[in-house]
């Protein structure tokens, strides 16, 4: 087939009306000024509702007991982020290699090394994750020194069973474009896990 001057020739495979779209696509971008490779602007996450504050997150937690991993997954799913999760950092490195979480809540006790060095490893990356805690339930006021001081940018306290605490801690922590717009309701009771 020929090209005709300011037309695209159509293939037999190629629907006009598919054409005419991709016309309309390349019309409005033309009207740019400035066209780059980063995908920030077009950010197509779901927003954060009321209901579920942590809506479009991804969240990676990295712990190696069966009920707190229960318990966090159970915070997660209550307020709308997704879970990943890893039982040592050996797990928690393969997971990055693949996942940019939104954030990382990282247990200092880990099997195969201290999650302080996760933390501070985390903290040094670019682009760094960007929300990182740390938790444990040993001495919790020293723990929390310890994580601050590797790089983290808060720490839930174990166990972690109140859902108004969990997503206050995220929720503190996340950029002003992510935060919740409107007043929330935070359910204050005591959320348990089955035991496993």
């Amino acid at each position: 087939m020929k090209r005709r001057r300011g037309r695209a020739a159509l293939t037999p495979c190629q629907p006009k009306a598919r054409l005419i779209g991709h016309r309309r696509l390349v019309s409005s971008l033309r009207g740019m000024t400035k066209m780059d490779d980063r995908v920030t602007d077009l950010d197509f996450r779901p927003r954060p509702t009321p209901d579920r504050p942590l809506l479009g997150m991804t969240i990676l937690v990295v712990e190696d007991s069966l009920y707190a991993s229960e318990a966090l997954r159970l915070l997660c799913l209550r307020s709308g982020a997704r879970i990943r999760r890893a039982d040592c950092i050996a797990s928690a490195e393969r997971h990055l290699q693949v996942y940019r979480p939104s954030a990382a809540i990282v247990d200092l006790g880990l099997p195969d090394g201290s999650g302080l060095d996760l933390i501070a490893r985390l903290d040094g990356v670019q682009p760094r994750v960007p929300i990182l805690l740390g938790t444990s339930g040993a001495e919790r006021e020293a723990a929390a020194c310890e994580a601050m001081g590797a790089g983290a940018d808060g720490f839930l306290p174990k166990p972690v069973d109140s859902l108004a605490l969990f997503q206050n801690a995220i929720i503190a922590h996340m950029s002003d474009d992510m935060k919740p717009k409107q007043p929330r309701v935070a359910e204050t009771g005591r959320l348990a896990p089955d035991r496993l």
